[in-house]
């Protein structure tokens, strides 16, 4: 029987082993890098838009309520981007609230006007479904032409209480306070009419009738 020799295979050197390991970092050096690199890892204000693929980011990536209007380009947004809520909200056309009320505070007709209080002679208090301290108001007298009734009016808000004051029932700006008088300054149970129009133009406009010289610290004007 012929005399077989064992010839060993190749001998793991140093260099073979050194490429075995590189080669395994190779492959698997996105999983390793994934592991091992996060944000603490990154410069601040290193990372610019380039360094983002595009259509890449989405609204979970961005913290919430942190864009404010400088973030959006001007004239960028179309009516489409705005909320249901929103759009309803820009094209809606407000009517003006109005109310035609009888002397003994009967609300006859109108729109929007919620009710009218009777508070005694010459006295109302009449009811809208929002403020009205940023409205401008119009009240006027329907006068049947037997005198020259005179008509004070004001916002229920911080007014006096008592017969010449809105009370604490009605202290808040829904409410506006009416007085009716004939021509000598007595109160006097008048039909008046009353218009509030849109929000924004506050109640000390020119629409409101100026505070008469002969009203004492409660009084109306």
């Amino acid at each position: 029987m012929p005399n077989t020799a064992f010839s060993p295979g190749p001998r793991l050197t140093p260099s073979i082993i050194i490429s075995v390991l590189a080669l395994i970092v190779a492959c698997s050096g996105t999983a390793v890098a994934a592991g091992l690199i996060t944000g603490r890892d990154i410069k601040n204000n290193s990372v610019t838009s380039k360094d983002i693929k595009n259509n890449n980011l989405t609204g979970k990536d961005v913290k919430n309520s942190s864009l404010t209007g400088k973030d959006v380009r001007n004239g960028s947004l179309a009516f489409a981007d705005l909320s249901p809520d929103a759009r309803e909200r820009a094209t809606r056309v407000e009517k003006p609230l109005w109310a035609i009320v009888a002397a003994d505070g009967t609300l006859l007709r109108g729109n929007g006007v919620e009710g009218v209080t009777y508070l005694g002679t010459g006295f109302y208090i009449v009811k809208f479904p929002r403020s009205i301290s940023t409205s401008p108001v119009s009240v006027s007298v329907i006068s049947d032409g037997a005198g020259d009734a005179q008509i004070n009016y004001r916002p229920c808000v911080d007014n006096p209480a008592g017969p010449t004051g809105c009370g604490a029932d009605f202290d808040t700006s829904e409410f506006m306070f009416v007085n009716t008088e004939n021509s000598s300054g007595a109160n006097q149970d008048e039909p008046f009419m009353v218009s509030v129009g849109p929000e924004g133009i506050s109640f000390d406009s020119p629409l409101r009738p100026a505070q008469k010289s002969d009203r004492n610290a409660e009084g109306n004007r």
